[in-house]
């Protein structure tokens, strides 16, 4: 049983250590048509569509890159 256990543990660390590049999460985006959200199906366009409210915001980098981002107050 024990033989077992340490062949378990040793296979865990081998598959962890080898497959650690595509353990990683790279986002992709499925098709060049759900780019944009007013391309998406309906309900996944903004928070507003599932009854959140939500503020459009743009962040600035340091780098000078420019991110838009949606802001959803956590309710209490």
């Amino acid at each position: 049983m024990l033989m077992w256990f340490v062949a378990f543990i040793g296979l865990s660390v081998g598959m962890v250590y080898f497959k650690q590049e595509g353990m990683l999460y790279h986002p992709a985006v499925p098709s060049e048509k759900y780019r944009y959200p007013e391309n998406m199906p309906i309900g996944y366009r903004n928070p507003l569509e599932a009854g959140m409210q939500y503020k459009d915001v743009s962040i600035v980098t340091k780098d000078k890159v420019k991110l838009h981002a949606w802001f959803v107050k956590a309710s209490s």
